[in-house]
């Protein structure tokens, strides 16, 4: 399985634009990961907590990452969905809650 964590340039100073692609399953993973910087490991981390239904974990990426779940919700994207979609495709119903609970009507309404 693989996911994929970008992050569009109108995230605030803290994130630059990147796009990560990390392969889960494959062996050579862990020597992907060395090249990583903190910042991109902790975005992918993001990803992996929503995926896993990890809210506390989400939540503490979020103030590591100095951002907030609005921002998350309009500019992350996982697996090229954005973090709400992919939070729903994985049955992570906890962190819908928690990212629904933030968002704006407008950021619903744009998403579609």
């Amino acid at each position: 399985m693989t996911l994929t964590c970008i992050t569009s340039s109108s995230l605030k100073a803290t994130i630059s634009a990147i796009s990560i692609f990390v392969a889960l399953s494959l062996p050579g993973h862990a020597k992907d990961q060395n090249n990583m910087s903190e910042h991109d490991k902790n975005l992918v981390k993001v990803c992996e907590d929503i995926r896993a239904d990890k809210k506390v974990g989400l939540r503490q990426k979020i103030k590591a990452l100095r951002t907030t779940p609005i921002t998350l919700i309009k500019d992350l994207k996982c697996n090229g969905m954005d973090p709400i979609t992919f939070a729903e495709l994985h049955e992570s119903n906890r962190i819908v809650s928690y990212l629904n609970q933030h968002a704006k009507p407008s950021d619903l309404l744009s998403k579609k």
